[in-house]
């Protein structure tokens, strides 16, 4: 009989050849000759990740962090696990775990504010997220996803709007191509009525990504705002070209009809705003105040 420390090699040699089964059976020969075997636990639940056995990744996980418990790889995949599979609170514990194995470790911190974000935890995602920026400032997870765009988004649901427009000025300097970011910093300089500065935001997100229809019906907005009816209108009916199921778009071009005295096609708008969302507040209000008015009433 091989040693478990044999078997797990051959379970690496087949993992590396990509023959998973092979490597599977490999390392549960490694573990039956020694169940506390940390490493072929480990890596046996890499092989079922790579296979997409996510529940029997869960399970080897669970028993490789049962060994070792401060080893910081085995504790963050099994958070990423339970991030995937929709078992967020069993995420958050994980992640956490990461983090007192690790304090420094960036992405633990990262990863845990997406989840606090899923569950919406918001007080302790921008904390997550703060911790994660001072250990690495120019973190970008996976690639894609920056740091500073979900704090200053996480900021934006707080209202707390100079904090959100420092992390996005932050983001766009990391990644000067992020649409979104300029996108989201355009609609907090609308919220804080700075127009020059929400114009030049929103334009430099539509000359990145033309197609956003975000993007458009912020730029609506920033019109709207500095009394630019008509070119409000035109980027309202922008953006609904892009994205006909946007409802927040109608509900505002509604009210850019109404105060250019255009009654009747305010109120289609506000039907294709409920027609997207039956429950949107405003259009629903809105709808009302524009069947009960008449020729004479302008809109206020």
């Amino acid at each position: 009989m091989l040693t478990s420390e044999s078997y797990k090699q051959l379970g690496n040699d087949y993992a590396k050849s990509n023959e998973l089964d092979k490597a599977i059976e490999a390392y549960h020969q490694a573990i039956s000759v020694n169940p506390g075997y940390f490493v072929a636990w480990h890596n046996l639940s890499l092989a079922y990740i790579k296979t997409k056995q996510l529940s029997k990744a869960i399970e080897a996980l669970q028993r490789a962090t049962s060994i070792d418990p401060e080893h910081l790889n085995s504790w963050y995949l099994l958070g990423a696990i339970y991030h995937e599979s929709n078992h967020t609170d069993k995420a958050i514990d994980a992640f956490l775990q990461a983090t007192r194995v690790n304090p420094e470790h960036s992405r633990s911190w990262f990863s845990l504010s997406v989840a606090y974000m899923k569950s919406n935890q918001l007080t302790k995602e921008i904390n997550a997220l703060q911790r994660a920026t001072s250990i690495d400032p120019d973190l970008i997870d996976a690639g894609v996803t920056n740091a500073w765009y979900n704090l200053g988004n996480a900021y934006h649901k707080s209202n707390e709007f100079v904090k959100a427009i420092e992390a996005y000025r932050k983001a766009t300097r990391i990644n000067p191509k992020d649409s979104k970011a300029w996108c989201n910093l355009g609609a907090v300089y609308n919220i804080t009525n700075q127009p020059s500065e929400a114009l030049q935001a929103l334009q430099q997100a539509i000359s990145i990504e033309p197609k956003s229809s975000e993007a458009w019906s912020n730029l609506g907005t920033y019109y709207h705002n500095t009394k630019q009816l008509d070119k409000a209108i035109e980027a309202y009916l922008e953006a609904l070209s892009m994205n006909p199921e946007f409802a927040d778009a109608w509900y505002n071009l509604g009210i850019a009809y109404g105060k250019s005295d255009l009654l009747c096609k305010a109120i289609e708008s506000f039907k294709k705003a409920i027609s997207v969302n039956p429950n949107h507040v405003g259009a629903l209000r809105d709808l009302d105040v524009a069947n009960k008015m008449n020729g004479q009433t302008r809109w206020s």
